[in-house]
Order: structure tokens, then C-alpha cells, then sequence
């Protein structure tokens, strides 16, 4: 019985590890729809200003901000579409604007006012009370060093505009939150804002013909194609174009305006419609290929270090421990379509690829590894003492069932007590990866 199931659980990981590399191949080495086309925002206009608001006409903004604020109507409207940002927000935020540099005026109906911001006066419960405007400066890119509030009214300057700015928002990261940053492309400036076709991305297929729409106030041919960036309020111009990929020449591009049938080549990352700056991009830069690759190689090897190992003398493959966490692996491998997509799909911070496809995976062989490398460095120093004993306290603690009931009373109280999927501010999925991340390591650990 024993060695039927050592060789039902060998097939099973055989066929996980076959169905992820075919995988790999298909989606990462070899894709059909190797390229991804992304609007990356508005080209800024020194003779527009641009509004955020979720009114649908310069009227209808000027009714109730055209005696505070300038307003034509040759102006922007920006629009924000998240349900649960209206319930606290106004219908104005600010405008950006140009005198001598660019600038953003935030609205009167904002607050820095700490006491404003919660009932019970503490910053991370104040997501339903007032709306404010927060900056957070950023050193190497994913330190963060203070947060601020800014000043209702007060107008920021072009060199803050550079950094993080976001408004109060219940969930989401860059992707879908609203930030407030200027970029510079190509020598212009760039107002990434999430609104029409903004921030939207395509795959664009790589070994056939394929194209996608870039219509500005033209709805009659919005769905020339089933992919289209599609523009109205966030833009003043008229126009309908193409972007077209020859599958001929790889890595062929050419903009076609359907209105004059003139047709121009693009040869940089970074070509304009417009007034909106796109970029072209592989599906897969040559670092996320490398991560993906690593996180295939961490699995993999995983699964060959726990069939080849022995714990001790009286250890048996077939023990339903060892089973289980073979099983769990697999089931890391059965997961890699969805990572990949995730990195196609979503522009994440390179520390972030890098957690999710080196140390995720890693988590399993390094549990199983720890308590023997802790034993051992034991008796080596003062301080490797202190993390031994710490570490061993926790290991020792979660050998008890009643740990594990422990974290899962926590969990399922955790979502009665929870408003718009968060605990004390904090979203409820951290708390999961925390629980989940301490069953993996009971589970690799024990002996």
C-alpha cells in the first residue's frame, strides 16, 4: 500500500510539474500575445487645466466651484469612478494647472486636521470621515520615509507633483488607486490619471496580424476592434487611429489614422496619439522571464529535496506528513498560470516580483530546513542564541493544535468584526497571509 502510494503521489507531481512547464513555454518563452500596449496618460497642455471632479460637463462644474476657481471651456474634466471614494469625497478635488511650472490647488472641502479625520482619533480608522490628500515621499522607491497631509487649498509645486500623492482610498494599489503624480516621457509631461482609456493595457498578438482602437471623442467606431482606448472627457481632440502589429517583420508597429488613411511607423517604446503618450512593451520584460524561471527551479527542486530526504532513521516517504506537503507544492506549480498573469497583467514594484516568485516559494524547503540550521548555530554566539531560542519558542508554540484553533478564531472573527474588508485599517488579506504563512511553516517544520 505504501509503495502504490509512493508512486501515485511520484505521477502526481510528475504531471503538475509537466502541465507548469508546458505552461512556461506556452506563456513565458513562447507566447502568441508577446506584446502589451499601455496608454501611460495624459501629454500635459500648458494652455489646459485639468480638473478632477465627477461632474460630466464644465456647466455643471462651474455651478458650484466658478466663483473659487478658473474654469473655460477649453479645461479637462477628470473623473473618478469609485463607489465607495464618493461617499466621502466632494465632487470637486483640484485642479491642475500651469503658471510658470505645474501645479495642483487642492479643494477647500479637504482636511490635514487629525482630529477631523476620525471620531476616535486614530489616522488608520479615518477612511470613512473626511476626505484628505496625502503625500508620501518615497526613498529608494519602496522606503517610505513620514507621511503628510496637505493643506485644503493649499497649491503644490511641480517638483512635489514628482512624488506619491494619493487621495483617500479603501483598497487598491498603483493599479487602482487614485494618485496624483507627474511623469516625464520623452521630454513631455505626463499625467497618468485612471480614467478613459488611461492606465489601460492590451496584449497585442505577436504571430499574427492584430490590431487595437484609439478613438478620441468618436464613439461610432469604438468597437472597431474588441480591444480599444477610447478617450471623451479626459480629451479635447477628434480622431480615430489603429495601431497595427505586422507579424512579418517581429516587433513591427504602424499607426494608421482611419480618417486621411495615413499610416506612420513606430520604432521607440514611446510614441504619441494625440495628446496621449503609449508605450510598447514585451508581455515579459528579461527580469520577470528570470523570476518566473526561479520560481519554477525553487518548486521543482523542492519537490526532489523532499523525495530524496529523510528526517530521521524510522522515516517513511509514505508518512501522511511528507504527503501533504509534496501535495501543497503541487500545488504551487498548478498556481504559476495565475502569477504569470498577474505579472503581464499588473505593473508591480520589482521587490514585490521579486517576494512573489523567489520568496513565496521558497517558504516550504526553508521551514522544512530551519529548525536543523537553528539547532546547529545554537552554541555559535550570544546573538544567534537569542534568535535560536525565539525561533524554537515560536515552533514550539504552533506543534499545539490549539494554535492553529487559535488563528482560526482569529480569522473568522476578524470578518464580523471587519468594515469594507479591513480590520483595525488594515485589509483582511494581510491577517490571511500571516495565518496562512504560519500554517505553511507548522506544517514544513514539524518533525
Amino acid at each position: 500500500m505504501k509503495k502504490k502510494l509512493q508512486i501515485l503521489l511520484g505521477i502526481t507531481a510528475l504531471l503538475c510539474t509537466l502541465f507548469t512547464l508546458h505552461n512556461y513555454y506556452k506563456d513565458v518563452l513562447n507566447p502568441d500575445f508577446s506584446y502589451n500596449v499601455r496608454c501611460e496618460g495624459i501629454i500635459l497642455d500648458p494652455n489646459n487645466a485639468y480638473h478632477i471632479t465627477d461632474k460630466n460637463s464644465i456647466q455643471d462644474l462651474q455651478k458650484i466651484r466658478g466663483n473659487e476657481v478658473a474654469i473655460s471651456e477649453n479645461d479637462i474634466l477628470l473623473h473618478y469612478r469609485d463607489r465607495d471614494i464618493e461617499k466621502i469625497t466632494p465632487s470637486y478635488w483640484g485642479t491642475v494647472f500651469y503658471d510658470n511650472e505645474w501645479c495642483f490647488r487642492l479643494d477647500k472641502a479637504f482636511s490635514n486636521n487629525a482630529n477631523e479625520l476620525s471620531n476616535i482619533h486614530l489616522p488608520f480608522l479615518s477612511i470613512f470621515s473626511t476626505p484628505w490628500y496625502k503625500e508620501i515621499p518615497i526613498i529608494g522607491k519602496f522606503f517610505y520615509d513620514g507621511q503628510q497631509f496637505i493643506k485644503p487649498n493649499e497649491t503644490i509645486e511641480q517638483k512635489e507633483l514628482y512624488k506619491n500623492h494619493y487621495f483617500n482610498s479603501v483598497s487598491g494599489d498603483k493599479n487602482s488607486r487614485y494618485y496624483l503624480q507627474i511623469k516625464t516621457i520623452n521630454n513631455n509631461q505626463i499625467l497618468p490619471w485612471f480614467d478613459d482609456g488611461i492606465k489601460q493595457k492590451y496584449l497585442i498578438n505577436g504571430t499574427k496580424a492584430d490590431s487595437i482602437g484609439v478613438f478620441f471623442n468618436n464613439k461610432e467606431n469604438v468597437f472597431h476592434t474588441n480591444k480599444n482606448f477610447a478617450f471623451d472627457n479626459t480629451s479635447k481632440k477628434q480622431g480615430s487611429y489603429l495601431l497595427i502589429h505586422n507579424p512579418d517583420k517581429k516587433g513591427s508597429f504602424n499607426l494608421l489614422n482611419t480618417e486621411n488613411n495615413k499610416s506612420f511607423s513606430i520604432n521607440t517604446k514611446y510614441f504619441e496619439v494625440e495628446d496621449m503618450m503609449f508605450s510598447i512593451n514585451p508581455k515579459y520584460s528579461l527580469f520577470q522571464k528570470v523570476l518566473l524561471s526561479l520560481y519554477l527551479l525553487i518548486l521543482i527542486g523542492s519537490i526532489v529535496f523532499l523525495f530524496l530526504s529523510k528526517r530521521d532513521a524510522e522515516y517513511t516517504l509514505s508518512s501522511s506528513l511528507q504527503n501533504i506537503r509534496i501535495s501543497l507544492i503541487c500545488l504551487y506549480l498548478l498556481g504559476f498560470p495565475i502569477l504569470a498573469m498577474s505579472f503581464s497583467i499588473h505593473s508591480f514594484d520589482w521587490i514585490r516580483e521579486v517576494i512573489l516568485a523567489v520568496f513565496v516559494p521558497s517558504i516550504p524547503l526553508l521551514s522544512y530546513l530551519l529548525p536543523k540550521r537553528l539547532e546547529q548555530a545554537k552554541k555559535n554566539s550570544i546573538l544567534k542564541n537569542i534568535l535560536t531560542k525565539s525561533a524554537l519558542l515560536f515552533e514550539k508554540i504552533f506543534k499545539y493544535e490549539l494554535g492553529i484553533i487559535f488563528l482560526f478564531i482569529i480569522m473568522i472573527t476578524s470578518l464580523f468584526l471587519a468594515q469594507n474588508e479591513r480590520v483595525l485599517g488594515i485589509p483582511i488579506i494581510h491577517y490571511i497571509k500571516i495565518i496562512l504563512l504560519s500554517v505553511f511553516y507548522y506544517i514544513y517544520s514539524n518533525s
